[in-house]
């Protein structure tokens, strides 16, 4: 699958890879420190305002909110069911558990698409250079680069495969059975074995990552503005806790 052009007009691509790899880790501790269902619906709302904003489009990275919305009733009823077991109250039990599954699903969703937003506007080549000049390990680089880079390639080898195994009768309902899981899981393994083999020729064609002599990296307004953002939402939540 071809990288998903980065559209300069937009305000997310003309920021700096390192920049957005830094908002992305506020935002999640932003995320999983929000308490109540209302500062998780408002970080909710900033993430999707960006989304739709910047243009941005899903593609095969959809299929990861499937499993997501599917699992909806199932943790509302693992919450409600603890609940239930803790205070023997179907109202009171219904009520918490309700209100902490709204939480769970709802902090995953904004980390799923916070990382679509990051993904589908980051140019990695660029990443990998800014945290070599950095001066972080090149083995840590690599790793965090591919595992950014190839995320929605393994998603679309995933799509191909179920449609191949959907031609040759396997129905989505079959699926829930283990048994049934084995005509995915073998091809996608072997899909990923070839995408790691062609990625370790490829890096060792280009002669790896190499030192680079390039200027340090330097900072724009644009940069400091969205850090700065993205920390003040952090340090607005942290404060309204206190108070």
């Amino acid at each position: 699958m071809r990288a998903q052009p980065v559209r300069d007009s937009t305000l997310l691509s003309n920021l700096k890879p390192l920049t957005k790899l830094v908002c992305l880790i506020l935002l999640t501790l932003t995320t999983f420190f929000a308490r109540s269902v209302e500062e998780v619906a408002i970080l909710f709302s900033i993430t999707l305002l960006l989304f739709f904003a910047n243009r941005i489009r899903v593609g095969s990275m959809k299929w990861l909110f499937v499993p997501v919305v599917a699992a909806i009733p199932g943790t509302m009823a693992v919450f409600m069911l603890s609940y239930w077991l803790e205070e023997r109250n179907v109202q009171s039990a219904a009520a918490r558990g309700s209100v902490d599954a709204a939480l769970y699903v709802g902090r995953l969703m904004i980390l799923l698409v916070a990382n679509i937003i990051f993904v589908r506007t980051t140019d990695f080549r660029r990443l990998t250079e800014e945290l070599r000049l950095l001066g972080l390990p090149a083995t840590f680089v690599v790793l965090l680069a591919t595992v950014f880079r190839f995320f929605p390639v393994l998603l679309e080898e995933v799509r191909r495969i179920f449609e191949v195994q959907r031609l040759r009768g396997l129905e989505t309902k079959q699926l829930v059975l283990p048994k049934y899981w084995l005509p995915m899981a073998l091809p996608f393994l072997i899909v990923t074995i070839q995408r790691a083999y062609e990625l370790a020729l490829s890096f060792y064609l280009r002669g790896g990552l190499v030192a680079l002599d390039r200027k340090r990296l330097s900072v724009c307004p644009s940069d400091i503005a969205a850090v700065g953002a993205t920390a003040a939402v952090m340090a607005i939540q942290m404060a309204y806790h206190r108070w």
